[in-house]
């Protein structure tokens, strides 16, 4: 299953690694993105989504990806137990199977 992921810790972490803080708001409806600035580009307007599921987008850059594409950009892991020790960090509710879930999903997003 895919694991549920902590936007906002993700979207803070980032925020404190380009040192700059990234405001958000998480808007209504069914999807309810997160909507902030983009992290990889300066704009004026929030253009960068992120849904619930983990995956995002980038109106103004068209930067895509899912966050553990943004842990990568951000991060640069130097290897896979860099990047689980990373992912570890913002996974909703952390239990025994998550590094499962987390393996699982990387092998889905790169396929």
């Amino acid at each position: 299953s895919r694991p549920r992921i902590r936007r906002v810790d993700l979207m803070r972490s980032i925020g404190n690694g380009v040192n700059r803080p990234i405001p958000y708001k998480i808007s209504t409806g069914p999807c309810r993105a997160l909507i902030c600035h983009c992290p990889i580009h300066d704009e004026k307007s929030p253009s960068f989504r992120m849904w619930s599921t983990g995956s995002f987008y980038c109106f103004g850059c068209c930067f895509a990806g899912d966050w553990i594409d943004l842990i990568i950009h951000f991060y640069q892991p130097a290897d896979t137990d860099e990047l689980l020790r990373l992912a570890r960090q913002f996974i909703r509710g952390c239990g025994s199977d998550s590094d499962q879930a987390i393996f699982d999903f990387m092998r889905t997003s790169a396929s």
